[in-house]
């Protein structure tokens, strides 16, 4: 990810938000409303509207800001989603990783079993 994260002493935010799909990703089209909660304990310097996830309504209304980050088959973001009120995306979710592994998967395929069963031999 672009930026820098930091640890931060006191949380800076905590939250239920309105989050706007910035641009679509893994789980979400673009325009696409959800209710979320926005909890961290860390602060990103990369946010930005070009690569943003969301935007984010607060709750007493304002201006939408960028938050996460998307790019490929990545979705970063510190909303949390309730999938009860949205049970779409987990649907989509399972389907992009199928599709992902139906296309080969990640460059480098590691056996796990055969990994495992040549530590059990040690």
């Amino acid at each position: 990810l672009p930026g820098e994260m930091r640890m931060v002493a006191r949380f800076p935010s905590a939250a239920y938000v309105a989050a706007e799909a910035a641009r679509p990703s893994v789980m979400v089209r673009t325009g696409e409303r959800y209710q979320g909660n926005e909890f961290r304990i860390s602060a990103w310097s990369g946010a930005s509207a070009q690569t943003a996830a969301w935007k984010l309504y607060p709750p007493t209304g304002g201006e939408a800001r960028p938050e996460g980050f998307v790019k490929d088959n990545l979705h970063a973001s510190f909303v949390h989603l309730h999938f009860a009120s949205a049970p779409e995306l987990p649907g989509r979710f399972v389907a992009a990783a199928r599709a992902y592994v139906s296309k080969g998967g990640p460059k480098k395929k590691k056996d796990f079993r055969k990994a495992k069963q040549r530590s059990r031999e040690r």
